[in-house]
């Protein structure tokens, strides 16, 4: 997408601030008190100034934007002190475009409230000061126009920022997804292909027809582990599979089914929670243990231990 640089956008912007200043200064002969005028153009100059090129994002500070509006109360006072009630021409009423393009800067970078607020100042002031028929010939419908104009665009350009914040949300989310994603599979196949590793001799001994009563248990215990470390996923770790062989040799029955629920966490997360199910499975004796890691919901984790023929489980757990 192209972006103007910053540096362009503000001597536009100052640009646009320092053409009344400009106007005023052309006709400064026609000031009856000059100090009045003098510190009105300079108190204007340094604080449009300041609110175009100070800070580096668009949403201007709330103290600035303040000050602006006490700019926009002064600036006029100072001017109507400076000149007769009835000089109304481009060079002493230039405080209303200059005011109505420091407003416009205010709206423009984020401070939309307080620019329809100093709007309604400048507008009592011009008009207590020379009457309705100051409206036009002081440029203060076309300093309004610009308020409204700026206000419009950034209401505009602050939805365009939530919106691109939220895609950019959103792209973030779905590439860490797929970074864990990748990084499970990984893990998963490293698992697997350990297990398979571990169990390649005793493939040998089933192919060969070697297998003695020892050799069986340990054909069910791996035939066990490798249907853990498919159905198990994030669940399993090398302490959990020594925990569930351990327990399998106790006679315990181990399910392990990991629905996803372990997925957004983080992997220090991860390990405390299998630590802790690894302890708990170590302190079962006898019977079936279901372990879940259910998708969705605010339980991560779920540990049932129970015993035939009992109506309620012995251990259930969430976590």
């Amino acid at each position: 997408m192209f972006r103007l640089p910053l540096w362009l956008v503000q001597v536009v912007g100052a640009l646009l601030v320092l053409n009344p200043p400009v106007t005023a200064l052309i006709g400064f002969d026609r000031y009856d008190h000059w100090m009045f005028a003098m510190v009105a153009i300079l108190i204007y100059v340094f604080v449009a100034l300041l609110s175009v090129f100070y800070y580096r994002t668009r949403e201007m500070p709330a103290l600035l934007a303040w000050v602006n509006l006490l700019v926009v109360v002064i600036v006029p006072q100072l001017i109507h002190e400076a000149i007769d009630v009835a000089t109304v021409d481009s060079q002493t009423s230039w405080y209303v475009s200059g005011l109505g393009a420091l407003l416009a800067v205010t709206a423009i970078r984020g401070q939309q409230a307080v620019s329809w607020i100093g709007a309604g100042v400048l507008s009592l002031e011009v008009l207590v000061w020379g009457g309705t028929e100051t409206m036009f010939n002081s440029g203060l419908a076309g300093a309004l126009s610009l308020i409204v104009a700026t206000n419009v665009l950034s209401y505009a350009l602050t939805r365009i920022d939530t919106e691109t914040q939220t895609y950019l949300d959103k792209a973030i989310e779905i590439e860490a997804a797929a970074a864990i994603e990748s990084s499970t599979r990984m893990e998963r196949s490293r698992r697997l292909s350990e297990t398979l590793r571990v169990s390649y001799p005793l493939l040998q001994k089933i192919a060969a027809g070697e297998l003695d009563e020892e050799s069986r248990q340990e054909a069910k215990l791996l035939e066990a582990q490798l249907r853990d470390s498919i159905r198990g996923r994030e669940l399993i770790d090398s302490k959990m599979q020594e925990a569930i062989r351990s327990a399998r040799l106790r006679g315990i029955e181990v399910v392990v089914l990991d629905e996803g629920g372990l997925v957004a966490l983080a992997e220090n997360f991860k390990a405390e929670l299998r630590q802790k199910l690894a302890a708990q499975l170590d302190q079962i004796s006898s019977g079936r243990v279901t372990i879940r890691a259910p998708r969705g919901g605010q339980i991560n984790a779920t540990f049932v231990a129970s015993r035939a023929g009992t109506a309620a489980p012995d251990v259930f757990l969430k976590f």
